[in-house]
């Protein structure tokens, strides 16, 4: 079918157009255009979860553009074989060049979406089309962290298996459908699809490596970056998908970093699109805003030339803890020192009893010890069948208060201390077995008791495998070999007001998002066979375990 032509007094819509493709198959399209004479600045979704109309839609068409949202390859009408986590550039290339030509359109271009659909609007950018002026990445990052998450820290994912379950087939499954609760647990995970009733072929490539999150088919290589240089507006929410911060460090070094700008809030995932003025039991009221607003001034900067909307300051970030939004020049901001919290005890770090200490020095040596059972594991309330939209209490007392978990205060502050940055924590540790993991909470201890995460991605704020801690290949411990590890943490742009306490909890994973360490060094795929494990936290002047927080006003610590 022909695209729309000429001009009108009403909105026109045309649905299932067709756009070829280089290799001959076609992608379905649904396009929206504005009521008026034309042409307009166009500006395109390129989704894996079916093309529909929303927000996107009906804002962007009010603001003057032409919308066109399209089903990737694969995927709902389009042709062809969808393939996740590997680039699909050519195809953004053909999708952005055809809708330059149509006569209802300007010939600028820009990208907008969330999650994979801000992953589309990446790969797209690094194969350059001429016309692509600007993109709106929301949610998701292509910046190379080194290690792969699941395979080179060892690490396998269970979220995964639920995403990979809304993709199966052509259209966008129930994620409610699966029996997640009962079968959570199931063993060896090659065959967890099986177990709750997925099917689909994603989840077995994902086992054996040949897909994988920020894999080598998903991320940005120096060429890319030295390469791209248009204008794009990075959007994340402290709860949310970390690796978006670590881009946004990367696209500001790159040629496109003094025309990009960047937003965080507070919220997670789904708050990206509509911010909630609560999360988590945390009132983040303040944060609220229209974010696909923000995202069309962007557009209007660079589609429609209109200079009005130019934003002064590239970074508009919200600092949590104080609830306000910051306008700045820079973010991660270079005027922060690394300031050292170290782990100290009485012997017994275990749950919110235990005598576990932050201080700006290092104690007398001595150790902490928590056994885990991964028949017994720590869950958080993430509600399985919801996962990513899920919204699971941010006050981790219910989970401090097992015997496997170490906690570590600080100080009541009698100043603010203001962390912006990424935190990283420096642990050595020992097992009795062949492998565990470490899994790290960073908090913010309120007067009133409360012990909030200070932002997480799936209710974790760092994780390692202790075998995997040199990355690629495994190397088992030996029992009672003392192993450093530097695990990094959640990014953050956090005060820690007086009358709190920093706080750091230490346990052996963040399980459902993140599968059980069984602790017997086998292969992750096919174990079915657990045991218990003691991991024990070294501390003192020889092996000196640390929280490093970058502090920009250098108050209440080393």
């Amino acid at each position: 079918m022909p695209a729309p032509q000429g001009s009108t007094t009403e909105i026109r819509a045309l649905w299932n157009c067709r756009i070829p493709m280089r290799d001959g198959i076609e992608l379905a399209a649904d396009i929206t255009v504005p009521a008026g004479d034309g042409p307009f600045p166009a500006v395109v979704t390129r989704t894996p979860y079916n093309r529909k109309p929303g927000i996107w839609m009906q804002r962007l068409v009010a603001a003057g553009y032409a919308y066109v949202m399209i089903d990737m390859r694969g995927r709902g009408d389009s042709d062809g074989d969808f393939q996740p986590f590997v680039h699909d550039g050519d195809d953004g290339y053909d999708t952005i060049e055809w809708v330059a030509e149509q006569t209802w359109c300007t010939g600028r271009v820009g990208m907008v979406g969330l999650s994979y659909e801000g992953l589309t609007q990446w790969w797209t950018a690094r194969t350059r089309p001429p016309h692509l002026r600007c993109i709106a990445p929301m949610a998701i990052g292509v910046a190379d962290l080194g290690p792969r998450p699941s395979f080179d820290t060892g690490v396998p994912h269970l979220y995964w298996s639920w995403w990979f379950h809304q993709v199966t087939g052509r259209t966008q499954q129930h994620y409610g459908a699966p029996s997640w609760g009962p079968n959570i647990r199931h063993l060896p995970l090659r065959t967890l699809h099986e177990q709750v009733g997925t099917g689909g072929r994603w989840w077995p490539m994902y086992v054996d490596g040949e897909i994988d999150y920020l894999g080598k088919d998903f991320v940005f290589g120096d060429d890319d970056w030295a390469n791209l240089d248009l204008p794009v507006l990075v959007t994340v929410g402290w709860w949310d998908d970390q690796s978006t911060m670590a881009t946004w460090v990367r696209l500001a070094q790159s040629p496109a970093g003094a025309r990009s700008q960047l937003l965080i809030g507070a919220w997670d995932h789904g708050g990206n699109r509509s911010p909630s003025p609560v999360l988590g039991g945390l009132d983040v009221s303040r944060s609220v805003m229209d974010t696909v607003g923000h995202v069309e001034r962007f557009l209007a900067r660079h589609l429609k030339d209109e200079d009005e909307h130019a934003d002064v300051h590239p970074c508009r970030v919200f600092r949590t803890g104080t609830m306000r939004w910051e306008d700045l020049d820079e973010w991660p901001s270079t005027a922060v020192e690394s300031t050292h919290w170290y782990l100290t005890s009485g012997g017994d770090a275990r749950t919110l009893n235990g005598n576990g200490e932050l201080t700006p020095t290092p104690g007398e040596t001595a150790f902490d010890t928590y056994v885990f059972d991964p028949e017994e594991p720590a869950r958080d309330f993430t509600n399985l069948d919801l996962f990513a939209w899920s919204d699971p209490p941010h006050d981790q007392r219910y989970l401090l208060r097992r015997p496997d978990v170490l906690v570590y205060r600080g100080p009541t502050l009698e100043e603010p201390v203001d962390a912006s940055g990424r935190a990283e924590l420096d642990v050595f540790v020992s097992l009795d077995a062949p492998d565990a993991d470490v899994s790290v909470m960073l908090l913010d201890v309120h007067p009133d008791g409360r012990m909030m995460l200070v932002g997480s991605e799936l209710g974790s704020c760092g994780l390692q495998r202790v075998s995997m801690r040199s990355g690629p290949g495994s190397a088992p411990v030996d029992p009672g070999e003392i192993v450093g590890l530097r695990i990094p943490l959640v990014w953050l742009h956090h005060t820690f007001l007086p009358g709190h306490r920093i706080a750091l909890a230490v346990t052996a994973g963040a399980f459902p998002a993140f599968a059980r360490n069984l602790g017997t060094g086998e292969p992750w795929a096919d174990a079915v066979d657990s045991r218990v494990v003691s991991v024990t936290v070294h501390h003192g002047p020889k092996h000196p375990s640390r929280l490093v927080l970058p502090i920009e006003n250098n108050k209440g610590a080393e």
